[in-house]
C-alpha cells in the first residue's frame, strides 16, 4: 500500500511504488521522467548505473546492475533503492529518526517466520557496546532485503536491495 505524496511506503519489494528488479524503462515509466544515469564501478569488476531522484516528495538513490551485457541498457535491473529522507517510512511505520528498539519491535513479526531471516550487527565481544550499525530483514522468496543503517542507534538510512546485487 502506498500513501501518496505525503510519505513513502517501503517494504521488502518496493519503495514508493518503485519495484526492485524493474528495468530502466519500467522505472522511467513509473516515475514519468527520464533518468540521468552515472556509470560507477560495482566493486566486483563490473559497473552499475546510478542516479538520485525525488519522487512523490522523497529523495532517493537508485542503483541498477547488470549480470549480462553491461553496454546494453535493456539488461540493467533496479538492484537497490535507498533514502535518507525524513518523509520516507516503511509499511510498519519506521522512518529516519526511529530508534533501534522501535525497529526491533516493529520487525519482530518476521522472527522465526518461514522464508525470512533477521540480522543485526555488528556483533561485539564488549558487553558494554550496545551500538547497532545495521538491522536487516531478508526474504528468500524474492531474494530481497530491507536494511536499516543507524548512527548512534537512530535510523539514518533505509535501503531495499536485491541480494544478487550484494
Amino acid at each position: 500500500m502506498t500513501s501518496g505524496n505525503a510519505f513513502s511506503q517501503i517494504n521488502l519489494n518496493e519503495m514508493n511504488g518503485i519495484n526492485l528488479d524493474y528495468t530502466i524503462k519500467q522505472t522511467e515509466k513509473k516515475i514519468k521522467q527520464n533518468l540521468k544515469l552515472e556509470k560507477t564501478k560495482d566493486g566486483f569488476g563490473g559497473y552499475n548505473l546510478q542516479t538520485s531522484i525525488v519522487y512523490k516528495g522523497v529523495a532517493c538513490q537508485l542503483i541498477f546492475g547488470s549480470l549480462e551485457e553491461e553496454d546494453d541498457l535493456k539488461f540493467y535491473n533496479l538492484d537497490r533503492i535507498s533514502t535518507h529522507s525524513e518523509k520516507a517510512k516503511t509499511d510498519l511505520g519506521i522512518r529516519i529518526g526511529s530508534t533501534v528498539k522501535e525497529v526491533q519491535n516493529a520487525y519482530k513479526i518476521y522472527e522465526n517466520k518461514q522464508y525470512f531471516s533477521i540480522q543485526q550487527g555488528p556483533e561485539t565481544l564488549d558487553p558494554e557496546d550496545t551500538t547497532v550499525e545495521y538491522y536487516l530483514i531478508y526474504t528468500s522468496e524474492s531474494g530481497h532485503l530491507l536494511r536499516f543503517s543507524f548512527t548512534k542507534n537512530i535510523v539514518s538510512e533505509i535501503e531495499i536491495a536485491s541480494v544478487d546485487s550484494l
